[in-house]
């Protein structure tokens, strides 16, 4: 595509290992939803075999006529079948991208700041904001721009094209305050770094693990201190106490989603 100059915008952390029908089987997100789509938003067409044999699905760009059935395939992971053709929308590969760095001093009006954006724009490309903790943690790693933490919690907006300038008149107005864009942009040279971590870590003795979950606006902070909470109690009552990072990584006018990293002593 990129010889074309296409694109079709969708590079989730497992980016360098996954395929196109590993995208579709999980109904995968990616970095990019906010502006392109998930991957589900991305498929006109596909082709699955199955048991009972062949299927072809979705040969028009819309259809009224009853339930689409390619939504039993996206995200069955595999359930019903293996996905061996896709029909995907692409669009023009961006002439520039951008990704800009916020702070704001709480979890909770970060919150807010995306709730606004997710409801009346602009919206960035990428949109994501890590917790405390996670800031922190996400400072003190080599190539992090720095290796300080700029203390409250991280925002990173990317764009893709010349929305940068309203996106950062809007992020201002929300209270953010603008850090170098380099702990953008080296947010992003490492976004499929963190995969190859775990061996590393299994190695030194420690366990990670990822989890995400979704809900409304209004409960998005409450939901996130539950969470952690259960997390950390649980795994302190078999003398793991662990460290439990979280960031919101995708936005939805009604709500996100919360995506949990847990790393704990291996027991």
């Amino acid at each position: 595509l990129g010889e074309h100059g296409l694109t079709i915008g969708h590079f989730p952390q497992s980016f360098r290992h996954a395929t196109l029908g590993g995208f579709a089987a999980t109904r995968s997100a990616g970095q990019s939803s906010s502006g392109y789509g998930r991957f589900d938003d991305l498929v006109l067409g596909l082709r699955a075999a199955t048991p009972e044999g062949e299927l072809v699905l979705g040969r028009a760009p819309a259809s009224a006529a009853g339930p689409d059935l390619r939504q039993l395939m996206l995200g069955s992971e595999g359930a019903f079948g293996v996905i061996t053709e896709l029909t995907l929308r692409v669009r023009p590969a961006p002439q520039r991208s951008v990704y800009q760095a916020w702070r704001f001093g709480s979890f909770a009006a970060g919150i807010a700041a995306l709730r606004r954006l997710a409801q009346h724009g602009p919206l960035p490309t990428v949109l994501r904001l890590s917790d405390e903790a996670e800031t922190a943690v996400n400072a003190a790693l080599p190539g992090s721009a720095g290796g300080e933490s700029p203390g409250g919690c991280l925002v990173v907006a990317g764009y893709d094209g010349p929305d940068d300038d309203a996106g950062a008149a809007a992020l201002a107005e929300l209270g953010g305050t603008r850090l170098p864009d380099a702990l953008g942009e080296a947010w992003a040279a490492g976004r499929f770094d963190a995969p190859h971590l775990r061996d590393a870590l299994l190695a030194a003795g420690a366990i990670a693990e990822t989890l995400e979950t979704a809900t409304s606006w209004s409960r998005l902070a409450r939901l996130r201190d539950a969470v952690g909470a259960a997390l950390t109690a649980a795994l302190a009552e078999h003398g793991t106490p662990p460290l439990v990072l979280c960031h919101v990584s995708h936005v939805y006018p009604a709500g996100a989603s919360l995506y949990f990293t847990v790393v704990a002593a291996a027991a």
